[in-house]
């Protein structure tokens, strides 16, 4: 029976071992992401040596199914900072994100839409991605918001 028992506990803490290795792995791609995002998502330029150790820092995990990682990979195709800039993937990519309720994405959207950018310009649309964004918080949508109330 004592055997049993000290069986089970091993078993237990592998599958617990297991389970934190590969969780992990995630939240170490997560962190990454979220780490690309603060410089990406600036505003600014980046200087070329920052472009590259952004995406040497995120390279492994562009291939995994999250928002971050579609976000990321749009910005990446609409900057040009792994290939030739490919408006129309990198708004696929983006429209992804925003789909599944990231407000960066939808804020970006928004600017994909007012600018023509991968997409025919709609005004409309770029209007409601920023209103999307704008309510889950996003500043410069709402900043992009009042400008088009601004404007009309």
């Amino acid at each position: 029976m004592k055997k049993t028992k000290h069986y089970l506990c091993l078993l237990i803490l592998c599958f617990i071992t297991i389970g934190y290795g590969q969780s992990d792995d995630e939240n170490d791609c997560d962190h990454k992401l979220k780490t690309a995002l603060t410089y990406l998502t600036q505003g600014a330029p980046l200087p070329e040596s920052y472009q590259e150790s952004i995406v040497d820092l995120t390279s492994d995990c562009l291939e995994i199914y999250s928002t971050d990682a579609f976000l990321v990979k749009g910005i990446y195709q609409w900057q040009g900072y792994i290939s030739e800039p490919d408006e129309l993937t990198a708004f696929y990519n983006i429209e992804h994100a925003a789909l599944f309720g990231n407000q960066e994405a939808a804020f970006l959207l928004g600017l994909f839409y007012k600018n023509g950018i991968g997409v025919e310009q709609n005004f409309i649309k770029a209007k409601e991605w920023f209103t999307i964004s704008a309510d889950a918080g996003n500043q410069k949508a709402l900043f992009a918001l009042g400008y088009f109330y601004l404007k009309g």
